[in-house]
């Protein structure tokens, strides 16, 4: 009787946890230095993978690193790492964190890299030196091919172990939707300056029959900025290519049209040089503002980073059209100017946002609109 009891009670036993191998664990010291959490995300909801964490430990790209192996750790007859972490103690999170924080900071300073290419400023020249179609020859070599595959890579890695998919409401470790919008705005900006829109327009217009080379480079630079602004849009070379090279060209020779006809009736309002000098003087003016949003004294109301949106081509486009639209004006009134400007940011987060394929929603969250 008694081994039978004995053998009932093991069997309702729960099962013993797996120890963590040594090669894991922290030392005492280290248990302060690299566990000190502060939540921020409820329990309630599985895992805390938005912990800030202190400056040694990279966060999310650490919870990323530690979820992509959530169903197969050392651990597992504990349970799921994702309903179990609030469970581990300091030395055991520590354990975790210690091991993962190599794969951590490989993927920091890969993203990082990535975020921030413009650095390279030997790249960024040898781009704005490509002349006609240099651009395509360059596409498949390197560093361009393996660039684009590691932007694809990054953003598959923070999208995958970023975002949870497995309940009824999306779990994302904090911080994962502004990176996704900065890594997808450095690859944009990337696929601008490399070429690699006017290559695709370029090796298209390879089957069209356009006779006037200026119109030719015209409609090539028209569709290469449609492109860029709706880049999987496949439609745009493909079954649409016709229509929109038909408009482009229309469109140049209205151009065309138009100048001719205001350099015929005279209708010149100022020489280059004072139209320059106005220019700058606008320039100037919207930078003071864009200063003023810098330090704080200028708030965009939406959830947007500004610091981000100061970033983009749009926003770089959008602020040159604001400066033409004051030209003309000597000293504009500054309260009006700050409306402007901040609409016309407003204006650059939708076109981002919608660019990228965001939900209506999300972009009225970060645009206001």
């Amino acid at each position: 009787m008694m081994r039978g009891a004995a053998l009932a009670v093991l069997l309702c036993a729960p099962a013993a946890a797996v120890e963590l191998p040594d090669s894991w664990r922290c030392k005492d010291s280290e248990v302060g230095r690299y566990w000190k959490g502060v939540k921020q995300v409820s329990a309630a909801y599985g895992p805390n993978w938005g912990e800030k964490l202190v400056e040694e430990v990279p966060t999310p790209f650490v919870w990323l690193a530690i979820y992509k192996d959530r169903d197969r750790d050392v651990a597992e007859r504990r349970g799921p790492i994702n309903t179990r972490w609030a469970d581990f103690t300091g030395p055991e999170k520590c354990a975790y964190l210690r091991h993962y924080l190599p794969e951590a900071d490989a993927k920091k300073k890969e993203f990082d890299s990535l975020a921030e290419w413009r650095k390279d400023e030997g790249l960024l020249r040898r781009y704005q030196k490509l002349k006609g179609d240099e651009v395509i020859d360059i596409q498949d070599k390197e560093p361009q091919k393996s660039t684009r595959a590691r932007y694809e890579a990054m953003h598959a890695w923070l999208t995958d172990y970023g975002l949870r998919d497995d309940d009824a409401t999306l779990e994302r470790a904090a911080g994962v939707f502004i990176r996704l919008s900065r890594l997808e705005a450095a690859q944009l900006d990337y696929l601008r300056e490399s070429g690699w829109f006017r290559a695709q327009v370029r090796t298209r217009f390879k089957a069209a029959a356009v006779a006037d080379p200026l119109a030719r480079e015209a409609a090539i630079e028209d569709l290469s900025n449609q492109l860029s602004r709706d880049w999987r849009n496949e439609s745009i070379l493909g079954a649409d290519f016709d229509r929109r090279l038909a408009q482009a060209l229309r469109d140049y020779e209205r151009e065309k049209a138009v100048e001719a006809a205001s350099a015929k009736a005279g209708e010149v309002r100022r020489s280059a040089e004072e139209q320059k000098a106005a220019f700058k003087r606008a320039e100037a003016q919207v930078d003071s503002v864009e200063a003023e949003l810098k330090k704080g004294k200028l708030v965009f109301q939406p959830s947007a980073d500004p610091a981000l949106l100061l970033s983009l081509e749009e926003y770089r486009q959008g602020k040159r059209k604001l400066a033409d639209g004051i030209a003309a004006q000597a000293q504009p009134d500054h309260g009006k100017l700050q409306a402007a400007f901040l609409e016309m940011l407003a204006d650059v987060c939708v076109t981002h946002y919608t660019g990228i394929r965001y939900k209506p929603s999300v972009i009225k969250t970060l645009c206001g609109r």
